[in-house]
């Protein structure tokens, strides 16, 4: 067990040496220029594949991919691409692998990120105009991912994944339920390390976050305010789920002492009362 706690470190450490050089590349991407474009394949078959790929995405996919955009011409693709990898649901471990074949495509073409129909609009619009019903595990999915293309710079503003989170945080103030407690756990859980910097307490290693391989003259990794705003929306949603459980723990008990006082005097329990105790499990 040991050694595959180091193990897990080390690619942990390896991963960030490569997000990081990423990031820059990012912050500064080089366009293809029609020169460059001359030079690359415009096989039909092959562009439709990656295509393909992307939709079913998987991180055993992400070498095999980013050949393809290194090698191909996609620039008439890139509007299918878009919607293809805001398609699957992705795992944990298929994250950071999707993050960087976009990151490739950022890089290379303007219109994957462009902020109207790029990336970003595609992966939130089913979440903000309310239009389909919500499904968690593509939630779940587009949260993480979107911190992951925060952290390596594909996502240059914390303004989407504040959007997201606050209307998640505001369904749960309507509903009273909290039905969203989970997927805001997930998030936090994910980005701690390296967008709050804290980590989970069931955490098996110490994980290095990504700011420990910044180098000279790197971008940081979230600004202080955003780190503020971010730690401040979570804080605050932990503390109405919180109040909302103390009291739903106090109202069990004080239904549970009634129910025993009539056992008691009755004998049993009117249905009334048992469904009404059992409501509060």
């Amino acid at each position: 067990r040991e050694e595959s706690l180091k193990r897990m470190a080390w690619q942990r450490e390896t991963a960030n040496d490569e997000k990081m050089e990423m990031r820059r590349l990012n912050f500064e991407p080089k366009r293809l220029t029609d020169a460059d474009l001359k030079k690359l394949t415009a096989d039909i078959k092959k562009c439709t594949s990656v295509i393909k790929k992307l939709r079913v995405f998987s991180d055993s996919q992400t070498a095999s991919l980013i050949k393809d955009v290194k090698t191909l011409r996609l620039t008439k693709y890139i509007s299918e691409a878009v919607p293809a990898i805001c398609e699957p649901v992705l795992k944990v471990a298929d994250l950071h692998g999707a993050a960087m074949v976009c990151s490739h495509l950022h890089q290379r073409y303007k219109a994957f990120t462009d902020p109207k129909e790029g990336l970003i609009p595609t992966l939130l619009k089913d979440f903000e105009t309310g239009e389909k019903e919500v499904d968690p595990a593509k939630l779940r999915s587009t949260l993480r991912f979107l911190a992951e293309l925060y952290v390596i710079g594909v996502l240059h503003t914390l303004e989407p994944i504040m959007s997201l989170l606050k209307k998640l945080i505001a369904d749960d103030e309507k509903t009273r339920e909290f039905a969203n407690l989970s997927l805001i756990r997930e998030f936090a859980k994910v980005a701690g390390i390296d967008m709050l910097g804290i980590t989970a307490r069931d955490q098996t290693i110490e994980l290095i976050p990504l700011s420990a391989a910044a180098g000279e003259g790197d971008r940081e990794i979230i600004s202080d305010a955003d780190r503020k705003a971010l730690m401040e929306t979570l804080t605050s949603y932990h503390a109405r789920v919180s109040l909302r459980l103390v009291n739903q723990h106090k109202k069990m008990k004080s239904t549970e002492k009634r129910n025993y006082e009539q056992e008691m005097m009755r004998g049993d329990l009117s249905e009334d009362r048992r469904a009404e105790f059992n409501a509060l499990e």
